[in-house]
């Protein structure tokens, strides 16, 4: 098992690869800045016990002021005017500056006794960032907000889909157009969690650094110490670290080998596989955890508010070992 001092030496060396180089502000530019920014849903307004509050929040990554106009739409494809503030808009359009670097931020008041809904569209003098957020009230306390980010328009949409996924489809044109949307129950076993597809991206990542160097930082077994690339890499990009062992039970129960049983025979009788026991990774990536939240007291104070927030219903140590007992490495 790589000792602490090497986790300690190879997080240094990652955190100076992640660390950006200098540069100058005005040369960056987010890849989702655009000028047009098209928000396929919205919803506003219900009675006391089920009212839904809509927020457009605009950023401005420039160094000079951006001139913006926000068209409002129903679903009957009429204007849209929600209050955020100064009464609603006949015609549903706001026009709005955003200071250079700035924010603004629209919050409406729920001014509609029914719940309305629609899309909107805003355009801009330079390229901003943009999202809308419609937030579930009931008797003055918050239940759940639903955040959806811009998008442009396309004549062909996919995306991955579990039975809580919603679709909103909004037409920007003058006139009617024929829609097909097409479901397919084919379950993949990422679909559920962009966290565990970041792992696997990852993992992949860290195959690519080993054939290129020639070199294994964190374990002498290669999927091992891809394992440990995958955790680390996906977790520098926010996503959760505790995926790896969610995609890596998936694929366990894919391929039957969940169980004891199976796992001591797989790391014993193909011990020359590198894939090995998924169990036993799993394991592997749980002390792994515990190395890198060991680090320091930082770590230690990060990984615990992270747990008690994200995983509260996870024990502070596994209770019960991956590893099937006499397996050692």
């Amino acid at each position: 098992m790589t000792s602490k001092r090497l986790v300690q030496s190879s997080l240094g060396s990652l955190l100076l690869l992640l660390a950006p180089a200098p540069f100058a502000m005005a040369q960056i530019m987010p890849r989702n800045a655009q000028a047009r920014l098209f928000f396929p849903h919205l919803a506003d307004g219900g009675t006391p016990d089920g009212q839904w509050q809509t927020r457009f929040t605009f950023i401005n990554p420039n160094n000079s002021p951006a001139s913006v106009a926000m068209s409002l739409f129903a679903d009957d494809g009429g204007p849209l005017g929600l209050d955020f503030g100064g009464g609603p808009s006949t015609t549903g359009t706001v026009a709005f500056t955003i200071p250079a670097n700035g924010t603004v931020v629209f919050r409406s008041r729920m001014a509609s006794s029914v719940t309305v809904t629609g899309w909107a569209y805003a355009t801009s003098s330079l390229p901003i960032q943009g999202n809308v957020a419609f937030r579930l009230i009931e008797n003055g306390t918050a239940k759940v907000e639903i955040t959806a980010e811009p998008t442009l328009p396309s004549a062909g949409y996919r995306s991955v889909a579990t039975p809580l996924v919603g679709v909103a489809v909004a037409n920007i044109y003058g006139s009617p157009l024929p829609v097909t949307v097409t479901v397919y129950d084919h379950s993949e076993l990422i679909s559920d969690s962009p966290s565990e597809l970041a792992f696997i991206v990852a993992h992949e990542l860290g195959h690519i650094y080993q054939q290129r160097t020639g070199k294994f930082i964190w374990d002498a077994d290669r999927e091992w110490d891809a394992d440990h690339w995958g955790l680390l890499m996906s977790l520098a990009a926010g996503y959760d670290p505790y995926a790896g062992a969610g995609i890596l039970g998936k694929l366990g129960m894919a391929t039957g080998t969940a169980n004891l049983g199976t796992q001591l025979w797989e790391d014993s009788v193909f011990a020359a596989d590198a894939h090995g026991s998924f169990s036993t990774r799993i394991d592997n990536l749980t002390q792994f955890i515990q190395q890198v939240c060991g680090y320091s007291a930082d770590t230690q104070n990060s990984c615990s508010q992270y747990k008690s927030g994200v995983h509260p219903h996870f024990p502070s140590l596994p209770t019960v070992p991956l590893r099937n007992p006499g397996v050692t490495k």
